[in-house]
């Protein structure tokens, strides 16, 4: 777990069925324990990296996705524009 002074920016959630509102509320508190320890958004490098690493070590056989998850607009890093399209001009899908 990474952070500063104890404070956790990582928290690992098992796989959880949600079957009801107990089971929703249970996964929202384990998320809700982690500390943004930054202020900047940088999606675009996240695509990038997310693309090389694909690219480099992925299987070509199978079908290749990066899934993107953010809290906001992006205000520092890679454009995401650009990212974007050089996602579409590798073999990696975007979800």
């Amino acid at each position: 777990m990474g952070g500063r002074s104890g404070i956790s920016t990582r928290v690992e959630v098992p796989f959880t069925v949600i079957i009801n509102n107990s089971d929703a509320t249970d996964v929202v508190e384990q998320v809700d324990t982690i500390a943004q320890m930054g202020g900047s958004t940088n999606p675009g490098d996240g695509i990038n990296r997310a693309n090389t690493v694909l690219n480099d070590s992925g299987r070509s056989e199978f079908l290749q996705s990066i899934c993107l998850s953010t809290d906001g607009l992006r205000n520092a890093g890679a454009n995401v524009a650009t990212a974007l399209n050089n996602s579409k001009t590798s073999t990696i899908g975007l979800d």
